[in-house]
């Protein structure tokens, strides 16, 4: 089962391209734009990592 990570930029073309290269890695991505929205999914889920 892979890590899952979440990762918070605020710019959507370096998320994108970390996101891809995270997932290059056999990672499940969680990628957010905002505070608000990750703080959101930490209700929900607690990732094993954060970036």
């Amino acid at each position: 089962m892979p890590k899952h990570i979440y990762l918070l930029e605020d710019n959507d073309d370096i998320r994108e391209i970390v996101e891809l290269l995270l997932e290059g890695e056999v990672l499940k991505v969680s990628s957010f734009a905002d505070i608000a929205s990750l703080n959101k999914a930490l209700e929900q889920h607690v990732p094993d990592a954060f970036y």
